[in-house]
């Protein structure tokens, strides 16, 4: 599956890999991106559709190309890490949406497919939302934010959950946060298949599986392991 990311060269570009189609079914972008982040992970290939029945029962087949925006790969001047830092999370999709900008929400490759298959697995469970609200992640290329993490591109920051199904923010001592819905998100995060969770930082003394740090109070804080 082909991604958003650095392919090359010294000025940004619009890189058009063409448009799929499978029959007369039109695939969802994000389903598709999904499956190419995973066939990337795998190493099968997308347009063998042997490979993907007999290896990956959820796919739908050969997975199509789909126009994409390219990064250009800057020349590196540090470790690994900062070259792997490249992919860009969407906007929305199926069981989320975003709320801080598209330069913020930058990722490894393995990060960003973590929390498509978290987004889409919430959605399963509650199609009428409400949907995860996502911030940041890190700056293309890694490196320095705010604080002393979001660098490496495997830090996520989303929102806890409401009790209104408001698109806004909350904090856990508020009358507007759901303590249930934030569990249930928490325990589908530590269950995703794509990428282990090192940690999640939150400071609701009542939430299973999270670690407190200050200044989490409205929002958590999930850390995966280095792929």
């Amino acid at each position: 599956m082909f991604l958003p990311q650095r392919t090359g060269g010294d000025d940004f570009g619009e890189g058009w890999l063409g448009t799929g189609f499978f029959g007369d079914q039109i695939f969802d972008p994000i389903t598709v991106l999904k499956q190419q982040i995973i066939s990337r992970l795998t190493g099968i290939d997308p347009t063998a559709s042997a490979a993907w029945a007999g290896e990956l029962p959820s796919a739908v087949g050969p997975a199509p190309l789909l126009p994409i925006r390219v990064r250009p790969r800057k020349r590196s001047r540090g470790a690994r890490w900062r070259r792997e830092v490249n992919t860009q999370f969407p906007r929305e999709g199926k069981g989320f949406y975003s709320y801080e900008p598209s330069h913020r929400q930058v990722g490894q490759r393995e990060t960003i497919a973590a929390f498509l298959e978290i987004a889409e697995d919430w959605a399963d469970a509650h199609p009428e939302g409400p949907r995860i609200g996502i911030g940041r992640i890190s700056f293309e290329g890694g490196g320095p934010m705010e604080g002393a993490s979001h660098r490496l591109g495997v830090d996520v920051d989303i929102r806890p959950m409401r009790n209104d199904s408001r698109e806004a923010g909350t904090d856990w001592r508020l009358p507007s946060y759901s303590r249930e819905l934030t569990q249930e998100l928490v325990d589908i995060i530590f269950a995703n298949p794509v990428l282990e969770v090192d940690v999640i930082f939150f400071n609701d003394p009542n939430i299973k599986g999270v670690r407190p740090w200050s200044n989490h109070d409205n929002h958590l804080h999930v850390r995966f392991k280095r792929p």
